[in-house]
């Protein structure tokens, strides 16, 4: 045997090994990598050793560790979250009763809070100049972390307020990721130049290195900003000219909300967690000094609850709520997401939701902003649609909105996609409304949605060509990595 030959073989047989050891707990993503391994050979060692290897049981443990740390590394640090979290109690509160015991269960750490005020951005349009605003008003702390920070006018724009603000004494601490941001962040960070304060911290969530390609794996979805620790920015909105119509035709449709009250709190630690952890080490005084934490103060009427969602922290609560939700729904289930290929058993327990009598609705775009998604997507519609889930496809712009009604009664709304790599791969963040007002502002929102699409007929489906059916079946093989 040749030595290449030899080489070759012994890979494979690592690979196939790796596959065999690290999936097993879920069979069909299993499957679908030997097969991609044995049919595509070298090409398919080298997707598997970018796209399969995610590391994610180390990471769990580095990322624990820290949000342990935050929490009991110093008694100091303990004492003043604690302190916060009591002066939250006397606006706990609960809204649907079989929901909050699900949740109580699902998320411990982080316990629902009344006193909210939330509003809700549609598009860049509306969302960015109160976000502008807030920063230009912001007197201690302004924390950012976002999937997509582009080399645009928006993110120009942003970049030089939050420099302005910095040289203005304000702490500012931004998290970026670098697949979804791009290499061409760094041209912002050039820009700013010597004008760059000192203030103006601005970290990648993770490096990527071409020793190390599993790392694109790993991405921080979330969208979040908190400024001075009571106002907080968060939702599915990017940092993007594509979601305003200001520099160019509106591209991406978006939905972002605007919260105030106990729950910032909250939020503030997810985002402290991500920056010890991109910086790979606990600031203490990050935590006790001005503009992080506050005495809750009720500021409306709406009972929120964070969830934080990826390895290390709550592994895999987005998938969980998401399932838990379709249990609890007794008259409706509808969904709103521009992303489809969330595995065999999310599809299972909807269709079996809907068996129960249950209004199951889910919007998603006409076309995707991803060419191979329009066939992994549609790969589902079939057996959905045969089990009684209706489907919507809004029409005219992308539309990217990641939201949930459940029973007109709470809703969820925030980064993660209705997929596997939300569910089970990407560090997100969501939030949960259990009751309040902001529950009917969801309902006429997906009304809305719902007018401006159109319902998948199960005939017209079924007499799609022989061809795009057989690329759905195809690339629907591909859906665990998608």
């Amino acid at each position: 045997m040749e030595p290449i030959n030899f080489l070759f073989a012994l890979l494979y047989l690592f690979v196939s090994v790796h596959i065999i050891t690290n999936k097993h707990d879920t069979p069909t993503s299993a499957i679908m990598w030997l097969a991609i391994l044995y049919i595509f050979g070298w090409v398919g060692v080298s997707f598997y050793l970018i796209f399969g290897i995610n590391r994610l049981n180390n990471n769990e443990i580095k990322i624990a560790k820290f949000y342990q740390g935050v929490l009991i590394h110093s008694k100091q640090v303990h004492t003043v979250f604690s302190e916060f979290t009591r002066s939250c109690n006397p606006f706990y509160s609960s809204g649907s009763k079989d929901l909050s015991i699900v949740l109580d269960r699902l998320l411990p750490d982080l316990p629902a809070l009344s006193g909210n005020a939330i509003k809700l951005y549609n598009d860049g349009d509306e969302a960015y100049p109160e976000m502008l605003a807030s920063i230009q008003n912001a007197k201690h702390t302004i924390h950012l972390c976002y999937y997509i920070i582009s080399a645009d006018n928006i993110g120009q724009s942003l970049i030089m307020a939050l420099n302005e603000r910095a040289h203005a004494g304000v702490k500012v601490r931004v998290i970026y990721d670098q697949v979804g941001s791009g290499w061409n962040f760094s041209k912002i960070i050039k820009r700013l130049g010597k004008t760059k304060s000192p203030n103006l911290l601005i970290r990648p969530f993770k490096f990527l290195n071409l020793l190390a390609p599993y790392r694109l794996q790993l991405r921080n979805h979330r969208k979040l900003m908190v400024i001075d620790g009571h106002t907080v920015y968060s939702g599915g909105l990017n940092i993007s000219s594509v979601n305003s119509s200001k520099y160019n035709k509106l591209m991406v449709h978006d939905i972002n909300c605007k919260i105030e009250g106990p729950s910032c709190g909250h939020f503030q630690l997810c985002f402290l967690i991500d920056w010890f952890y991109a910086n790979k080490k606990i600031q203490l005084n990050d935590l006790v000094g001005p503009g992080y934490f506050h005495t809750a103060e009720s500021k409306g009427d709406n009972v929120l609850r964070i969830c934080q969602s990826g390895p290390g922290q709550n592994t895999g609560a987005s998938a969980s709520v998401f399932m838990a939700a379709t249990q609890v729904a007794r008259k409706k289930f509808w969904i709103m997401t521009p992303y489809f290929t969330p595995g065999p058993e999310f599809i299972s327990s909807l269709i079996l939701t809907a068996a129960r009598g249950v209004d199951v609705r889910i919007i998603l775009p006409c076309s995707s902003d991803h060419f191979i998604m329009n066939f992994a997507i549609k790969s589902y519609y079939t057996q959905l649609l045969e089990g009684g889930v209706k489907i919507y496809e809004k029409q005219g712009t992308f539309n990217h909105s990641k939201a949930m009604l459940v029973d007109d009664e709470w809703t969820l709304l925030g980064s993660s996609n209705c997929d596997n790599r939300s569910f089970n791969l990407n560090f997100e963040l969501d939030f949960v409304c259990e009751s309040g007002p902001f529950v009917d502002v969801i309902h006429r929102q997906f009304i809305d949605e719902l007018s401006q699409s159109l319902e998948v007929d199960l005939m017209t489906h079924l007499r799609r060509g022989r061809v795009t059916q057989f690329l759905e079946n195809v690339i629907s093989l591909f859906s665990p990595v998608l």
